[in-house]
């Protein structure tokens, strides 16, 4: 995932856990396009804690998007989702 988004010029930045994180953030952080945007990333069974979906919550009640991708296509999708104005909350 991140070598693609490097190869598309996107911004990224690993949310790595720790005395200065809030349990429950986002793994990735990325901007396209001037949109923040947040991504838990998740096994294909894997799904969100209570804390994450709290996060979630915060994320996108602050104006900024948050979504879950279980591979690099999914990836692929929210990214051009957010460019075309059609990512779903």
């Amino acid at each position: 995932m991140k070598d693609w988004l490097d190869s598309q010029g996107i911004f990224w930045s690993m949310v790595t856990g720790g005395a200065y994180s809030k349990k429950g953030d986002p793994d990735l952080i990325i901007c396209v396009d001037g949109r923040f945007v947040a991504i838990e990333g998740k096994t294909e069974d894997g799904c969100q804690s209570n804390i994450q979906k709290t996060r979630m919550r915060q994320i996108r009640e602050s104006g900024g998007e948050y979504a879950v991708a279980r591979s690099l296509e999914e990836l692929k999708q929210v990214v051009w989702e957010v460019r075309h104005g059609t990512l779903e909350h």
